[in-house]
């Protein structure tokens, strides 16, 4: 299947972002007018389209923010922080590219100021592992003891994306929630605490 692009992997990466419309992090229209502004198989355009879309909505969110609407304010911030996120995938051919460090800053701070608004207490946790730690974001459901799903990947994932998949179901469910992201790249030394180092199989063994 190919959405707009014959580019079968510009047409995954949209695929991949619109999937987290019905967790709040994508709206259908959004991407579509977003996509179909893209020069196909443009590395330049992709990444120039979506980051002027993620700057919008991010503006739209401060705003409803600034506002009082919390809800708007969160579903705009979470947009905002997938489509940071799907500006900065092809970066990666060189990279040296500074726009990476920005663009991954830029997602990384609106998915946090979304989890601040959201209906279940969020943690950010540093799991110690072997002289470094695990980054991860804590849902609960509230202070009880309750049981708790375990979630890691590798370091083509992300912790904040596939959270939205899990904090949801679960927390309505009355289940915990931990991702984790349990090997990886930094983007760069100090950025978020990720370290080069394989260790997810070992790291979900010994829980």
């Amino acid at each position: 299947m190919r959405l707009i692009f014959q580019d079968q992997t510009f047409s995954f990466e949209l695929l991949r972002t619109m999937g987290y419309a019905p967790y709040g992090g994508a709206d259908i229209g959004e991407c579509l007018s977003t996509a179909y502004k893209i020069k196909e198989g443009d590395f330049e355009s992709w990444y120039a389209e979506w980051y002027n879309t993620a700057e919008r909505i991010h503006a739209q969110a401060v705003r409803s923010l600034e506002g009082g609407k919390l809800v708007s304010a969160r579903e705009g911030f979470l947009r905002a922080h997938n489509y940071y996120r799907t500006a900065e995938f092809f970066l990666h051919g060189d990279p040296e590219d500074p726009r990476i460090l920005e663009t991954w800053g830029k997602s990384r701070s609106t998915f946090r100021q979304a989890i601040r608004l959201m209906d279940h207490p969020v943690e950010e946790v540093r799991i110690p592992y072997e002289g470094t730690h695990l980054p991860g974001y804590f849902y609960r459901v509230d202070d009880r003891p309750r049981p708790t799903l375990l979630v890691h990947g590798g370091s083509t994932r992300r912790r904040r994306s596939f959270t939205w998949k899990w904090w949801r179901p679960h927390c309505s469910a009355g289940t915990t929630a931990l991702p984790s992201r349990a090997r990886g790249k930094a983007p760069s030394s100090g950025s978020d605490g990720f370290r080069s180092a394989t260790i997810g199989r070992k790291w979900s063994r010994r829980w």
